[in-house]
């Protein structure tokens, strides 16, 4: 029908019509057209209009509007088009041109958007013509376009929320910022606006960091990296940035537009967790692995004219306090101890807690070797103040050994090895004074002596190889007064070891508690056998070891020791070192009080080696000061010797303490020690230590005078 009025127009020789370009141009446009007659309510479809719906054969050309509307209009959009429909039935509208937007349901059920357009100045004889256009294509792009807008929203949405976006011009004046970057930098918009992005810059970064930015940016790359910035109260912030530069046709920048992420947090759990990795978590100190940077950086930049020096330490006695104390007591004491270190090293020095209670002071700033022990010195006194921990005071002396670069080492474990022999020698020697030992040479063979010797140790207890030896004391008259015990070790290849050389062994792999039992009960032991064969009673002196006093059950020990063999309690004189006193206090003053009530005799071993304090000779019941041979070999040739030995005397007899001087070697020293009033001698003047005979050949020559006397 609708071919055949277009026909018509065909026939027409004033307006002639190519109905077959027609009928193409409206398939290539997506348009169909259609008739509605008004009267019948009929409507006929265009064969292209059939074909822009799917093509189906079903689809009839006429059929009545309310059919097609319910079978192929989509359901949403019925109840519209039956309205468009009964208005032009009722010619209800003021417009020339209708234009009506609706989805049709195509034959293999897909839907397409069209728009329908009607000239309603073309309606005649009860007929409306018009043309149905296919717009899905521009549908569907305008919903992609609007999801992408959407999106730009969600984005631009999620960046604000999330990170500080501004940007700047060429010059690098800021042009936009979001509110994100305002709170974050503390400054509002109208003080960023216009100002060059350097107003948050913090000064953290060289120059040639952000030369290197504006290098990258300019030549149309994007930029990476972290900075640190500043906000308006001076508090600091760091951002994870990345610029981005806007170019133009010809590939110039015109803007840049920066994207920060604030990642303070992140920044700070970094640094925490370098310091944890670089620090000891107790006190703060750096620890083996930034000790060991520290001091490679020492040696790589070495001036000439210095020594980089190690001196390594630890705390004498530092676990009796960890033990009875507790472990809170030791950490209290560590943390004042690390304290106490920061303060005394210098700026260029570093100090580091290795583990336990062992440090390391590391200075490039020493000249010669001289230096070096006047360092030690300092770092030893400075230490000697006493600590306060839980409301009473304990001294604390240090066990020091030091080496130097390039002399002694050029690497930091060769450094580390050396300091450490050192500082073992160090210990080994505390009851000759060495407070501190510079590495030497020697101490290498040494080292592998006391390996030996701790591989030997504990066969040597299996194999009962240790033996006594007693050194004779005796009064201004030269009368026999007493014998110390001393023990001495006979291998089986005939080799004598002293004390000083296994001792410091036993006390560090803890076989010297049963040492020390051995030594205690076999000097009791033979008290009693000389007793039971009729000699005369005489007091033995027995060395406690420091490591003794860790032992809860010391006390209890020691006098169920002397009642097991029947032995008068004044007969047992212990020897305590003066060390043991400064680090043990309270604790130490009551069990020797129990030994004391007990009828015990206490002596004062090594007086003057240590930190001496007048405090300890009150408070401590001592019955015995002996005053170490160091003072007593330079009585003859220096005045201050002589002044401090008669200082000791007066103050001990004062306070109504005997004593004794060890180490007498000649007429000279017997002669000031006699005319000072010293109770007691003991030295090689007299007599070396001796065998088990002679001790028993010199009480039956006392008897014998004793029995002649009377």
């Amino acid at each position: 029908m609708l071919k055949n009025a277009v026909q018509n127009l065909e026939d027409d020789t004033d307006n002639p019509f190519n109905w077959a370009v027609y009928s193409e141009s409206m398939r290539i446009s997506k348009i169909g057209m259609w008739e509605y007659n008004l009267l019948s309510g009929n409507l006929h479809l265009s064969e292209e209009y059939i074909e822009m719906m799917g093509g189906d054969p079903g689809i009839p050309q006429v059929l009545p509007i309310t059919t097609f509307i319910n079978n192929y209009v989509y359901e949403e959009d019925r109840e519209s088009s039956l309205i468009n429909a009964s208005s032009l039935i009722d010619r209800n509208f003021t417009e020339q041109f209708l234009e009506n937007e609706y989805r049709i349901i195509r034959h293999d059920g897909s839907l397409i958007h069209v728009i329908v357009k009607i000239n309603l100045s073309y309606i005649f004889e009860q007929k409306v013509t018009g043309i149905t256009q296919d717009i899905t294509t521009l549908r569907e792009t305008q919903i992609q376009l609007d999801d992408t807008l959407s999106h730009l929203g969600d984005l631009k949405y999620a960046l604000d929320e999330s990170t500080l976006v501004t940007f700047t011009d060429i010059y690098g004046n800021i042009t936009y910022v979001n509110d994100l970057f305002c709170d974050i930098s503390g400054y509002s918009r109208d003080e960023l606006i216009g100002s060059p992005h350097t107003m948050t810059n913090s000064g953290y970064h060289p120059k040639g960091f952000f030369s290197e930015m504006w290098n990258t940016i300019k030549n149309g790359g994007t930029w990476r990296g972290e900075i640190l910035n500043t906000k308006k109260n001076g508090d600091l912030y760091w951002v994870d940035t990345t610029i981005v530069p806007f170019l133009d046709k010809a590939g110039n920048a015109y803007q840049y537009t920066a994207i920060r992420t604030d990642i303070t947090d992140r920044k700070e759990a970094e640094l925490k967790i370098s310091h944890m990795a670089y620090h000891d978590s107790l006190t703060g100190l750096p620890n083996r692995r930034l000790l060991t940077d520290r001091i490679s950086e020492m040696l790589l930049s070495r001036d000439p004219d210095h020594l980089v020096t190690i001196i390594l330490f630890d705390l004498d006695n530092f676990k009796y306090i960890n033990d009875h104390l507790g472990h809170q007591a030791g950490d209290d004491l560590l943390k004042m101890v690390s304290n106490r270190l920061q303060k005394f090293i210098n700026p260029n020095e570093v100090i580091a807690r290795l583990g336990g209670d062992e440090f390391v002071l590391a200075t490039p700033e020493v000249n010669t070797k001289s230096e070096l022990a006047s360092r030690c010195i300092d770092l030893i006194n400075y230490m000697n103040e006493p600590y306060l921990i839980e409301n009473q005071q304990h001294y604390i002396s240090l066990s020091v050994g030091a080496t130097f670069s390039p002399d002694q080492g050029n690497t930091v474990k060769e450094l580390l090895k050396n300091a450490d022999l050192a500082m073992y020698e160090s210990k080994a020697n505390k009851k000759n004074n060495h407070s501190f030992r510079i590495f030497e040479s020697h101490l290498l063979s040494s080292s592998l002596d006391r390996f030996n010797i701790e591989s030997k140790l504990k066969r040597a207890i299996d194999q009962q190889e240790f033996t006594l030896h007693y050194q004779p004391k005796f009064n201004l008259n030269s009368q026999l007064q007493g014998f110390e015990a001393l023990i001495r070790w006979q291998t089986p290849a005939g080799r004598m070891i002293f004390p000083n050389e296994f001792i410091p062994i036993a006390e560090k792999n803890g076989t010297i508690f049963q040492i020390s039992n051995w030594v205690m009960r076999t000097t009791l032991r033979q008290m009693r056998e000389w007793l039971d064969m009729g000699l005369p009673p005489i007091v033995i002196g027995i060395n406690i070891s420091p490591k003794q006093f860790e032992q809860d059950d010391l006390i209890d020990r020691i006098i169920q020791t002397i009642e097991e063999y029947n032995i008068a309690p004044e007969l047992v004189e212990l020897e305590i070192t003066e060390g043991i006193l400064m680090d043990y206090q309270i604790e130490t003053i009551n069990k020797l009080k129990v030994l004391k009530e007990y009828g015990i005799q206490l002596s004062i071993d090594d007086f003057g080696t240590q930190y001496s304090s007048l405090s300890y000779l009150k408070n401590y019941p001592f019955d015995i000061l002996k005053i170490d041979r160091m003072f007593i070999m330079d009585i003859e040739n220096d005045i201050k010797a002589r002044t401090i030995i008669h200082l000791i005397i007066q103050l001990a007899h004062r306070l109504g303490m005997k004593v004794t001087a060890e180490g007498v070697e000649t007429e000279g020293q017997l002669a000031f020690l006699i005319e000072n009033s010293c109770d007691y001698l003991q030295g090689y003047y007299f007599s070396r230590p001796v065998e088990l005979w002679k001790v028993t050949e010199m009480l039956v020559t006392m008897k014998e005078e004793l029995n002649y006397r009377h």
